[in-house]
């Protein structure tokens, strides 16, 4: 059986995203395979959230584990920093919820994008998920950078 979950590697994602996955992670027969084109930033944020979808948090360092380098490789990009900051605000946002809980009824991309932002990582994403225009600022960063 093979399940297709949307997600974009430099945009924040949306609610429906996410709860998409957490339906996927339902649905699927086990044991399953997790993969992305790329094989490293979805995946291990795809296997972080399975980790907290399944055992809550209480497995947080377990799921934390996904982003390691060995073995994972997993090496984000600046703008991909955002993949694994989103377990720490989860966790602090839905207060002892469970976590699809939370992402139906609390979750909000542009809160995220505000945490985010308060803590001097404004640029671990382009933008939110199908929002035009979210993700001007890196593009004027770009454009900075590039006539200097």
């Amino acid at each position: 059986m093979h399940r297709d979950a949307k997600l974009n590697s430099r945009q924040l994602p949306t609610s429906a995203m996410l709860v998409d996955l957490f339906d996927a992670f339902d649905a699927l027969p086990r044991p399953f395979l997790l993969k992305c084109s790329g094989g490293q930033d979805r995946t291990s944020f795809a296997g972080a959230l399975y980790v907290v979808h399944l055992h809550g948090w209480h497995a947080f360092s377990r799921a934390d584990s996904q982003f390691a380098l060995w073995p994972y490789l997993h090496r984000p990009r600046r703008e991909q920093r955002w993949l694994k900051l989103f377990l720490y605000f989860a966790q602090e946002n839905a207060a002892g919820r469970m976590m699809r809980s939370w992402v139906e009824n609390g979750y909000s991309a542009q809160e995220f994008k505000t945490w985010l932002g308060a803590r001097g990582e404004g640029d671990a994403f382009r933008g939110l998920y199908d929002v035009p225009g979210s993700h001007t600022a890196m593009k004027r960063r770009r454009f900075l950078k590039n006539i200097r």
